[in-house]
């Protein structure tokens, strides 16, 4: 799981505050967009400098961050020739917390995936 686009950050807060960015933090969607309009916040801007393969593990019912992002991901990682695995998942939604029965099945692929050479 990932943020691959920042400016996503941005709306989710603007849309319901405290959903992506602790509120304890107290930043508002101006402070976060004026933080992540710096270039090296951008992850798919450094793709390219990513030399291990990934695992791209995504909700597909995530309503904060849309699987197309994931898929985006995925797709960009692939024109620049790295390695990347894209898995969706039916039934999870944005779960940072791991809590959803889901992980169940879904740690052990992880597991082997990070076993594999």
């Amino acid at each position: 799981m990932g943020l691959y686009d920042p400016a996503l950050l941005v709306a989710a807060e603007r849309a319901q505050p405290g959903s992506l960015v602790p509120s304890r933090l107290s930043l508002g969607p101006d402070q976060l967009t004026s933080h992540f309009a710096a270039p090296e916040r951008r992850p798919l801007a450094s793709l390219g400098d990513v030399t291990s393969p990934m695992l791209i593990v995504h909700g597909e019912v995530d309503r904060l961050i849309p699987v197309e992002h994931a898929r985006d991901l995925a797709v960009e990682a692939e024109r620049l020739g790295r390695s990347a695995r894209l898995v969706t998942v039916p039934g999870l939604a944005h779960d940072s917390r791991h809590e959803g029965e889901e992980w169940d099945a879904l740690w052990p692929r992880i597991a082997h995936f990070l076993a594999e050479d």
